[in-house]
């Protein structure tokens, strides 16, 4: 009898855990799948166009990247996924117009 209640409650536990997890992935990242420009703050560094995808701790996942050297470059593409470490980040511009290709 014991056994089955605490087998219940962790079932239950494990159900409330997932739809908490559910729900901040849902309302709680509300930039994820948008268009972004990120700005290194190493000059050198080229800025990146492209979809954020997943946030994964300190890390930025982008898809569909390009690299944009200067305003007066055509973007490079790049082929998969990027990782991005946020400290490496100076400014992250969200939802804007990407140049035409």
């Amino acid at each position: 009898m014991v056994a089955e209640a605490v087998s219940v409650t962790v079932g239950l536990l494990g159900l409330v855990a997932g739809a908490l997890t559910l729900a901040y992935e849902w309302w709680g990242m509300p930039r994820l799948r948008k268009r972004v420009l990120v700005t290194f703050r190493d000059p050198q560094a080229p800025a990146l166009d492209g979809i954020l995808w997943q946030r994964r701790g300190r890390w930025l996942v982008l898809r569909e990247v390009s690299a944009i050297a200067s305003a007066s470059a055509v973007p490079a593409r790049l082929d998969g996924e990027v990782t991005i470490d946020r400290d490496a980040i100076l400014f992250l511009q969200m939802s804007y117009e990407p140049p035409r290709r």
